[in-house]
Parts: structure tokens; sequence; C-alpha cells
């Protein structure tokens, strides 16, 4: 299958960047939500539950897709969701998942989520792998770069969301067989 990418990025009514990532059967019909009344959420499940509706507003016919925010009053590591926009959200599980488009996924709650066009043992040992380098510390912007570079280097299709708030380094991208495009939120 092609998959059509999808990345813009903006500022809430209140000035949280955020940045949303997309796959699409056809060519991308998401538009950025600019000024998007966000609200004065300080829960790291009030901040998700308020993302997933912003996703839903920009790329609710996508395949899947993800986004990142960075809210400063956060009280923990949230601001990042990804899955299929058309599905009813749900908490971040570690382990990996199947969207209804056959693209698998992963989340790592509290770090970051990747969605691609993996067959089953890739996307486990892109899940050890990622868990076992990075999930008992913060994303830096540098480590952010190594995995997007690793991720473009297996030549899929992917989006890579990271939490943006609670002290994590925000970041969506999408990674194509040919190219990678990404947005840090600090860059927005």
């Amino acid at each position: 299958m092609t998959y059509h990418p999808y990345l813009a990025q903006g500022r809430t009514a209140e000035g949280y960047p955020y940045a949303v990532a997309a796959l699409y059967a056809i060519e991308p019909t998401a538009f950025p939500v600019s000024e998007y009344p966000f609200g004065s959420y300080t829960d790291g499940l009030a901040i998700d539950v308020r993302l997933t509706q912003l996703l839903r507003a920009c790329c609710g016919e996508s395949l899947a897709a993800g986004a990142s925010i960075h809210v400063p009053a956060a009280s923990a590591p949230c601001g990042g969701i990804a899955g299929d926009p058309k599905e009813e959200p749900g908490s971040a599980e570690k382990k990996i998942f199947c969207l209804s488009a056959g693209l698998l996924g992963f989340a790592i709650p509290g770090l970051l989520s990747v969605i691609g066009d993996y067959s089953e043992a890739e996307m486990s040992g892109l899940f050890e792998q990622i868990q076992s380098e990075y999930a008992n510390t913060p994303l830096t912007r540098s480590g952010l770069q190594l995995l997007l570079a690793e991720l473009q280097s297996r030549r899929r299709t992917a989006l890579l969301i990271s939490d943006g708030s609670g002290g994590q380094q925000g970041c969506a991208a999408v990674i194509t067989p040919k190219e990678g495009f990404h947005i840090f939120l600090e860059e927005c």
C-alpha cells in the first residue's frame, strides 16, 4: 500500500506549540488547526484527552496519526498520543498494537509511540531496542535525532511521536522509504 504523509505544526490559543503527523491512503485532507483552544490543564491524562480532540479535528480521516504538545505546567510526562483517530482512545500500554489499516505500533508511556508498516518481528525488535536504550531517561533532542536516523535507515513508512510535556522533548515525525520529516516542538 502507498501511504501519503502529513506533517504540520501550530500553536494553541494559549500559545502551546504542537505538531501532528499522519498517514493517509489518499492525498491528505488534514488541515492545521491554528489557535485551537486547548485549555489550561496540568494533569497528564487530561492533557492527552484534550490532545486527542485536537488530533481528531486535524487528522480525523487518516489511517494513523499522532500529536505532540508542550504544556509548560504539566505535572508528569505526557502530551504525546498516536493511533487511529477514528477509534476510541485508551491509555498507552507498553506493548505492540495493530491498527485497523494493518499498521503496527507500540507505545512506551511517558516517552514515545511509533506506528509503521513493519512486520511483527521488525516491530518487536524495534520495540525492544528503543525500550532498552531510551525507556529509563527523558529523550533529548540528540537522542531523538539518533532514533529518527535509525527509523529512516529501515526504509519503511512510519510515524514517531514523543511526549512533549512534563520534561520531555516533543517531536512529531513522518518517515517514508525515501525520506523523513520531523518537527521539534522547541522550533514551533
